[in-house]
């Protein structure tokens, strides 16, 4: 196939998929909420280890805190 052909080709195929996909929702839109709750949750949990670093033994004292119901 020449260069010539490779190119004419491959503009007749992008011309096809943009009409293809012309209506249509990309991907992101739907995996967007779910990255946005993942990076949500990494910046907590960040925090929280940097806000309990040095803690040591009293960590472990406040999640049984935590789980206590008195």
């Amino acid at each position: 196939m020449s260069p010539q052909n490779f190119n004419k080709r491959l503009l007749i195929d992008i011309f096809m998929l943009k009409r293809l996909m012309k209506n249509k929702k990309g991907i992101v839109s739907e995996a967007l909420p779910w990255i946005i709750i993942a990076i949500a949750v990494l910046v907590i949990l960040t925090i929280g280890i940097y806000a309990m670093k040095g803690e040591g033994v009293s960590l472990i004292d406040k999640v049984k805190g935590l789980f206590k119901f008195r």
